[in-house]
């Protein structure tokens, strides 16, 4: 893979980050806090500087997610939490949304779902997530520490003309082997600002020019600013070996996005080497009979339908109440083997009576499904505000799942403006006064010490507006 340079544009002293050495005391008869060196400070970072969204403008409603990623640097394991605050604090959400390990010399990524209220007002907005890391225990108010945070931005703009349009970016044949489905990898984002739902239309043809396949797939809901790698399986098989052209047609909302065109060879039945993972999220389902302040239990039945065994597959849903999220969803991972099914279990409890609607998708071994919906009444007195409780909810107490091996699931990255995809990105010390009347930020002058060194990869710049990039099948 090429290595691009880093564009000069990302030397410059940039408004974003502020880092703030705070020292906490932990108790009364704890020792003395002590203040962080400059080179504690350097050896915590995160990148980017800032998530901007803010080209084209947010339509009210719509969705836009971004990653920071945060890097331990020290010889020492740091608990971290991440809070949004700013003008904006109440649109954001964070996953992980409580305290998480990062390990000494690693790094973890905190995703930002920003969701834009119906009535939000036209203008900009400027909010921060306060990312604050300590030794474990420190939280906890156990001896002395020291704690650092960073404050990266995340720029908003709500308004601008509603703007449907995906970028078809490639399309690649992963496995092809007769009497078996082709396999595929197609890479797209949504450059829009609404969300959008793309279908991708097939055709097979041999070297006669024969049609041997023609099928339409949905590629599930995509964010503004979302990227996909989608794995894809057709239903249909192969008829023999020989020489074919595939040719795929982007469409969502009544349009058309671009073409992508493959020659490939199909080997002989049993000929093939190549191991294909994939996995189908086959339904959605909850509890009949539901009742506020009672767990209502969420399972998605998860098929197996690759080439080789999926180590950890894990439900991540979202449940809404009147248009607003109300909870998350994440169940255990599970490992699941070759052409089997398992019914990844969540579990949450109403807090009032309704008709909850709640989405899922199911992350497995860096890759995702496409989104399934479903709604469920629930009975008991209707609240007239339901106000947001994100808690993660997940299985209960006392109940037992089958391990999977540990994992990186489902990582995704950003990028900055001017930086081509797949570029590093280092960061860069900069100096930047806080914005004069906001409280969020510390006082004017405060140093940013992001740390130079810190590598965000696969990233994708679009008009200023930080891409973030799943792996996801049908």
């Amino acid at each position: 893979m090429t290595t691009n340079h880093l564009p000069k544009s990302l030397y410059r002293a940039v408004p974003a980050m502020l880092l703030v050495l705070t020292a906490f005391a932990a108790a009364a008869a704890a020792g003395p806090t002590t203040s962080a060196t400059a080179s504690e400070a350097g050896a915590f970072g995160v990148t980017p500087v800032e998530l901007k969204f803010q080209t084209p403008g947010l339509l009210r409603g719509s969705q836009v997610e971004g990653i920071f990623h945060v890097q331990n640097r020290q010889a020492q394991d740091l608990l971290v939490t991440a809070a949004p605050d700013g003008a904006a604090a109440s649109w954001i959400t964070v996953d992980p949304s409580g305290a998480f390990l990062v390990p000494a010399g690693d790094a973890r990524d905190v995703k930002v779902k920003v969701t834009v209220p119906a009535d939000a007002a036209n203008g900009d907005y400027v909010s921060y997530l306060r990312i604050r890391a300590a030794p474990p225990g420190s939280f906890e108010g156990s001896g002395s520490s020291v704690a650092m945070e960073l404050v990266p931005a995340v720029r908003l703009r709500v308004g601008g003309e509603q703007q449907f349009s995906l970028s078809f970016d490639s399309l690649d044949v992963k496995e092809a082997e007769a009497g078996r489905p082709l396999a595929l990898l197609a890479r797209l984002v949504n450059t829009g600002n609404v969300r959008a739902e793309p279908l991708l239309e097939l055709t097979v043809r041999d070297d006669d020019g024969n049609l041997v396949m023609s099928e339409t797939m949905a590629l599930g809901a995509l964010a503004p600013r979302e990227g996909l790698e989608a794995p894809l399986l057709t239903k249909n098989t192969i008829p023999r070996a020989g020489s074919y052209d595939v040719t795929a047609t982007l469409k969502a909302a009544g349009g058309s996005f671009g073409d992508r065109a493959k020659s490939f060879e199909a080997v002989a039945a049993g000929a093939s080497k190549a191991r294909f993972k994939s996995g189908l999220l086959a339904g959605l389902e909850a509890d009949e009979e539901a009742e506020a302040g009672s767990p209502v239990k969420v399972a998605a039945l998860f098929k197996n339908n690759g080439a080789e065994r999926i180590d950890s597959a894990v439900m991540k849903g979202e449940v809404f109440l009147n248009g607003k999220r109300v909870a998350l969803l994440a169940s255990d991972p599970l490992m699941v083997a070759q052409g089997t099914e398992e019914a990844l279990e969540a579990f949450w409890t109403p807090k009032s009576g309704g008709v909850y609607r709640i989405e899922a998708s199911v992350t497995y071994d860096g890759m995702k499904t496409a989104l399934k919906s479903i709604m469920v009444t629930v009975a008991g007195p209707e609240a007239t505000t339901e106000q947001p409780h994100l808690e993660r909810d997940t299985t209960t107490p006392g109940t037992t799942q089958k391990e999977a091996p540990s994992t990186r699931v489902g990582a995704s990255t950003t990028g900055e403006k001017e930086a081509p995809a797949g570029t590093p990105v280092k960061t860069v010390d900069a100096v930047d006064p806080a914005p004069k009347g906001d409280a969020s930020v510390p006082a004017e002058g405060a140093k940013n010490e992001a740390p130079a060194g810190a590598v965000v990869g696969a990233l994708a710049a679009l008009g200023g507006a930080a891409v973030a990039f799943r792996r996801r099948s049908p």
